[in-house]
């Protein structure tokens, strides 16, 4: 309540049952931790505050201990054997994150695995070697989050060490710190978080708010990737709780790229119960998570919303606990309530028997608490049979209910960030593929922007910034880059969405060039050719190159890629990329297309040192190569880019009458055949020890999810590590999922 009106949390404990005693209580023999998530960008800045606050020698990171695990332990032992790094990536990355120990048995199982040449030296050896490093540990590292803050200096109670980024840390991991007493805060950087300021920061643009360009490298977070948005205290209550729009679009499951909500299997919940609420979007995230899965509780819960079960209360007291969740135990302060209501236990109690299930009390405890509670359900007239029910509901659901103050932030969060992609998508999804945050690669929330309606647009020397941005396109063709134009007033007129690639997404584009760029551009107005460029910006070959092959200079140099790169290629064999004089032509400040005709000037300036006499130099000045074709573009934009812009990956791929994505909600129990590019995948072990996975595909329609069962999956599984695009057949399930019956490689 203290946090909740001094703002630090935005969950009141009165609307949302949260009871102190799940935090603190007398019994509770260890502290509590506390957890703050914080943009992940500018998580160094507070860490930075923390350490002059309270002075170094009271402050330190938590270290933690890398151990050797299979990919890690056969990577290790195979740079013994001087295996080069190519061969030894396309090894390790078929193998499953497990103990060493289990590697030889995993490799014999999982499909993709089955190839990799075990039986052969040196690889036999390699393995042989590595079993013998099962668990070792290898270094100390940095817990993601973990600090420590102490009222005595750290030297007098831990041993400490300077890591290579220059901080202290403990030389224990988190359990020997939380052993000595010491209070351990997680500071979180929460990428979800960065999101949302670039959002914001995105929009503030769009109103006509101060740009402030990436300009150096103190701009661009510890990641060396990610730009810093602005400092700023977000007013989550300017955003309306019960927006209609908003609450369409959560129900509706079209939430690919926000916090928490944007998994297949999230948004598949969110359809089954039209989630419009906070409450609602909190249970699905509970519900959701691994353990509800693992003890039958997500399952149950699916029957009872589909109405394939009927809602039954071991007692009629459980109705007012489990009425909101249909008799499902998922929180684990209903954990507590239940052990209150019915075992007659103070909260205090309650926390016990949560807390007794997973490790922090002796089976004592749990004995003399179960003892307690089956009395007093006994006293409240329960069967012998329904108290037995009542503390197995309270044991099973300890173990792995979901924290309801957690869950509670996690929905306000997500409503939040969904209000922004409903009312601001542009500005939104930029911020999105900015951070880098999704569950997805950057690549499906590009194809997310499409299908809102989005124009996608390629990087431009002349209009890109390191980030994403969002333009517009005014109807009369007038085009405002609301990023370089936010001193302007907001235009009235209709406009088109844009989105512009940022130039972060050029594969091998230093941070120092792009920044150069950015200087350039500022300093003398936009690039009237490759010439003017290459004289302002100090570049790698490597790097012009990739420029001309994903686009950035199309709007530049009035040239097709090919002759640009063609050109480019030739000049560097010549040993003449340096020799560029400045440009001879002065045009009107922004305007980055060279006028009609300056083709042949702009080719004269790249062969200005060729002799007159010279034939051949001659003929390569009047030389026009044709343009890529559409697949080509393609191609070099998934190469450079790893984003595809001009098109999508399937856009060239054979289709015979399949179905499409958006179809498959009216075809649940049908057999029916997709084609799709796989966007991800994670493996999942079942009940009875076999192997299953998971493949999200998308077409250009939307996204789906495949399962593949232990049968299909132990013929198919490996064929996810081969290809990318696929034709799938199975039948179509509860959540628009299909049940993978086949998988083939689509266009041979």
């Amino acid at each position: 309540m203290v946090l909740y009106c001094l703002g630090i949390s935005r969950v009141c404990p009165l609307r949302w049952g949260l009871y102190f005693e799940r935090f603190l209580t007398e019994q509770r023999g260890d502290c509590p931790d506390i957890d703050i998530d914080i943009c992940g960008a500018r998580r160094d800045e507070l860490l930075g505050y923390v350490y002059e606050r309270w002075d170094a020698e009271h402050v330190a990171m938590i270290g933690s201990f890398v151990t050797m695990h299979a990919r890690l332990a056969i990577r290790e032992v195979a740079k013994v054997f001087g295996i080069p790094p190519d061969e030894v990536n396309h090894f390790t990355k078929r193998l499953p994150h497990r103990p060493v120990r289990e590697i030889l048995q995993a490799i014999r199982q999982l499909p993709e695995c089955r190839n990799l040449p075990i039986g052969e030296e040196p690889w036999q050896t390699i393995l042989q070697v590595a079993l013998r490093l099962d668990d070792a540990p290898r270094h100390l590292s940095i817990h993601p989050c973990g600090t420590v803050i102490s009222a005595r200096p750290l030297t007098n109670l831990v041993p400490l060490e300077r890591a290579t980024k220059g901080i202290v840390v403990t030389q224990y991991d988190m359990n020997a710190i939380e052993d000595l007493g010491l209070i351990k805060m997680d500071l979180l950087g929460q990428r979800g978080l960065t999101t949302m300021a670039l959002a914001l920061d995105n929009i503030g643009k769009k109103e006509g708010q101060e740009v402030t360009e990436v300009k150096d490298r103190n701009d661009v977070a510890a990641d060396g990737v990610t730009p810093c948005p602005r400092a700023r205290t977000i007013n989550f209550d300017a955003i309306p709780e019960n927006d209609p729009a908003t609450c369409d679009v959560v129900a509706a499951g079209r939430t690919i790229g926000i916090f928490q909500i944007e998994s297949p299997a999230m948004r598949s919940m969110l359809r089954m119960m039209k989630a419009r609420t906070l409450e609602e979007i909190a249970i699905a995230l509970a519900i959701i998570r691994p353990g509800a899965a693992e003890y039958g509780s997500k399952e149950l819960f699916v029957k009872r919303l589909t109405g394939k079960e009927p809602v039954v209360y071991a007692h009629e007291s459980l109705e007012s606990i489990l009425g909101d969740t249909r008799g499902v135990c998922i929180y684990q302060e209903q954990v507590m309530k239940i052990a209150q209501a019915i075992g007659d236990m103070s909260l205090a109690e309650a926390d016990l028997v949560r807390r007794s299930t997973v490790k922090y009390s002796g089976r004592a405890d749990r004995e003399r608490l179960r003892s307690k509670f089956e009395k007093a359900a006994g006293m409240m007239g329960l069967t012998n049979e329904k108290r037995q029910e009542a503390w197995m509901m309270v044991e099973k659901f300890a173990g792995f209910g979901f924290c309801k103050a957690h869950a509670a932030t996690y929905a306000d969060t997500s409503y939040r960030m969904a209000y922004l992609k409903t009312h601001h998508t542009a500005e939104f999804l930029a911020a999105m593929c900015s951070a880098g945050a999704g569950f997805y690669h950057v690549s499906a929330y590009v194809e997310e922007a499409k299908r809102w309606g989005i124009e996608v647009r390629l990087p431009s020397v002349n209009r890109s910034r390191m980030e994403y941005t969002a333009e517009e396109e005014i109807e009369d063709g007038t085009h405002r880059n609301i990023s370089h134009d936010a001193k302007r007033p907001p235009q009235k007129a209709a406009a088109t969405k844009v989105m512009r690639i940022g130039l972060m997404q050029v594969k091998g584009l230093r941070v120092e060039t792009i920044v150069a760029i950015v200087r350039a551009r500022e300093a003398k107005g936009a690039f009237r050719s490759l010439e003017d460029f290459l004289a302002r910006v100090s570049a790698e070959r490597d790097e012009i190159e990739a420029l001309i092959k994903c686009g950035a200079f199309d709007e530049v140099c009035g040239m097709t890629r090919a002759a640009m790169l063609w050109q480019w290629n030739l000049l560097q064999a010549g040993g003449r990329e340096g020799a560029f004089p400045p440009p001879q032509t002065q045009e009107r400040a922004g305007q980055a297309r060279p006028l009609q005709g300056e083709r042949a000037a702009v080719a004269g300036v790249l062969f200005a040192e060729m002799e007159e006499d010279d034939a051949i130099g001659m003929a390569l000045r009047e030389i026009n190569a044709p343009d890529y074709t559409r697949e080509q573009k393609l191609r070099y934009e998934r190469e450079v880019l790893e984003v595809c812009v001009s098109g999508h990956p399937l856009d060239f791929l054979p289709r015979n009458g399949e179905t499409w994505s958006d179809e498959l909600p009216g075809l649940r129990g049908k057999r029916v055949t997709l084609c799709g590019w796989v966007v991800t995948y994670r493996h999942v072990g079942t009940k009875n020890y076999r192997n299953m996975m998971f493949v999200t595909l998308e077409d250009q329609r939307g996204l789906f999810e495949v399962i593949l069962f232990p049968d299909v999956y132990d013929k198919f599984g490996g064929l996810v590590y081969e290809t990318r695009s696929m034709r799938v057949t199975g039948v179509v399930m509860e959540g628009e999922h299909i049940n993978g019956e086949r998988m083939e490689r689509l266009g041979g």
